[in-house]
């Protein structure tokens, strides 16, 4: 990401102490988007060079 936006990550990145109360993790059931025969069609960097550049446009 912060390539993406030219920044340097050491400078921009911020470690916070996580909540105690937070889930560790989240478990995703996806067999109802794969029922729907649905597939990507951008690979994950493409995408989201594509969304900030649409989101910088459009501030």
């Amino acid at each position: 990401m912060c390539k993406l936006f030219n920044m340097d990550p050491d400078s921009s990145i911020k470690f916070v102490e996580n909540r105690p109360f937070n889930d560790q993790r989240y478990f995703l059931d996806d067999e109802k988007l794969k029922s729907l025969s649905r597939s990507k069609r951008t690979v994950w960097e493409e995408g989201l060079k594509k969304t900030i550049e649409w989101y910088t446009v459009h501030e």
